[in-house]
């Protein structure tokens, strides 16, 4: 991996609810979550600047990410740019076609996802997900603390709603960790 101590910084862009992930200790369980194999491809919504990316490519999988910030990527492609198994991708992960991307040559048989969303679209892709569901074996997220009550709430909690019943209607969940 390339590092240029020159290169032009990029802030988190509230407009787009970013909150870049960067702590090593955060990034290394979601990753052991995942479990990427190199026979797999990983699509990543939102890779930021490249923290969980750098330790998805180096797992050898077939790494797709989505990116809406134009502004990063440049600096996406640049960091990889020595890595065959990473394709950045400028898009809304809203209007992405998941199947679609699945059928890229670059990817592989089994096909998992990791986002660490911002909270004002995480029911909307959460949502889109689901409706796509045949395309993924598996989908690690982070979310915000509220909607992960939502969706493991259980039968009689306050909390529990729309979100709780589509998500149990189709997908196993399961709260990992704090941060």
């Amino acid at each position: 991996m390339r590092i240029e101590k020159n290169r032009k910084k990029t802030f988190a862009k509230k407009s787009l609810g970013q909150n870049f992930l960067i702590d090593q200790n955060y990034i290394q369980k979601i990753v052991s979550a995942l479990n990427p194999q190199p026979d797999e491809t990983i699509i990543e919504i939102g890779p930021g600047r490249g923290a969980l990316t750098k330790h998805l490519v180096e797992s050898g999988a077939n790494i797709i990410a989505i990116e809406l910030d134009r502004d990063l990527i440049p600096l996406l492609q640049n960091e990889f740019e020595n890595y065959e198994n990473f394709k950045v991708i400028e898009e809304d992960a809203l209007q992405v076609d998941f199947s679609e991307l699945a059928k890229f040559k670059e990817a592989r048989s089994k096909v998992k996802l990791v986002a660490n969303l911002p909270y004002y679209i995480s029911t909307a892709i959460l949502q889109r997900l689901i409706e796509q569901r045949e395309v993924f074996s598996e989908f690690v997220l982070m979310l915000q603390r509220e909607v992960v009550e939502r969706i493991t709430a259980e039968s009689g909690n306050s909390e529990r709603g729309f979100l709780t019943v589509l998500v149990e209607a189709y997908c196993e969940s399961q709260k990992l960790f704090d941060v």
